[in-house]
């Protein structure tokens, strides 16, 4: 089954129209999620402002991403949907180094996003785009929210919706929101599709947070990545896929979203896609 990046267009059990299907993903995530002319129809475009949004970072190709493959985002092959990111070179399931065919070594990845906690960012201003922002609690939200008002000139409004769409999560203890966001669809089955896994991973990265000659600016040691692992042979061409099933949101994260009345995107892509929040785990 696949699913579009956050606005979501399923192959059903109970086949419905594309008309009927779109309209109720609409109402379940709100169909500018990830185009950047919805963003325009919503006001969240950062039209010049000086901190970019995950999407734009994403849609614009910006370097520095994480991805360690070459890709390109383009129009998804799944019917009536928005983006998707392809390969632009082959990957097969396997490790590296000179080891590897014996099984040691690391897999090979997709993408590898280092992870950042919101309580070490000093500044939101030149966050490097492979970082990976994460809240381990509800003032830590607020503190990205004051943050994206000071330094970047949105309102609260706009940060929530950028809040409904794109923040994510895999341990069920912090959540999560890319720098630039990943623009890969749902798929929960290898056999329609599924070729990258989402693992977390420790690493040893030194970060610069802030700009050059900003007292704010400081060094940041991160020991932990969320990485994409190849689980089935990537074709150039071939589009990316990931499951949406394994997201896991912590309770602080849901009780913000219910105080704010807007529904976290795991619930509303698999209600969306499988008519319930907890479909069968992968």
């Amino acid at each position: 089954m696949h699913v579009a990046a956050l606005s979501v267009v399923p192959r059903l059990a109970e086949p419905r129209s594309s008309a009927a299907l779109c309209a109720a993903l609409g109402a379940a995530l709100g169909a500018a999620a990830l185009t950047r002319e919805g963003h325009r129809r919503t006001g969240v475009l950062a039209q010049g402002r000086p901190i970019p949004l995950p999407t734009e970072n994403s849609l614009d190709g910006v370097p520095g991403q994480g991805w360690q493959i070459e890709t390109k985002v383009g129009q998804s092959r799944i019917p009536d949907s928005g983006n998707g990111r392809f390969a632009s070179e082959a990957i097969r399931p396997g490790r590296v180094g000179w080891f590897g065919w014996l099984g040691w070594g690391q897999k090979r990845l997709v993408f590898r996003k280092v992870l950042v906690p919101m309580a070490a960012i000093p500044t939101l201003l030149k966050l490097p785009k492979n970082a990976t922002v994460t809240f381990a609690c509800e003032a830590e939200l607020e503190k990205y929210i004051a943050l994206m008002q000071s330094e970047g000139g949105f309102s609260r409004k706009e940060v929530l919706h950028l809040f409904e769409h794109f923040v994510y999560g895999f341990d069920g203890e912090v959540c999560c929101l890319n720098v630039s966001t990943y623009t890969v669809n749902h798929s929960d089955s290898p056999k329609t599709g599924l070729n990258t896994k989402v693992v977390f991973r420790d690493v040893n990265d030194t970060l610069t947070l802030g700009q050059d000659g900003d007292p704010k600016q400081k060094q940041f040691k991160a020991t932990k990545a969320l990485v994409g692992e190849v689980v089935k042979d990537i074709a150039i061409g071939d589009e990316l896929f990931i499951d949406y099933r394994r997201f896991r949101l912590p309770q602080f994260y849901l009780d913000f979203t219910k105080k704010h009345c807007y529904p976290d995107v795991r619930t509303a892509v698999m209600v969306a896609v499988y008519g319930c929040d907890q479909p069968t785990q992968p």
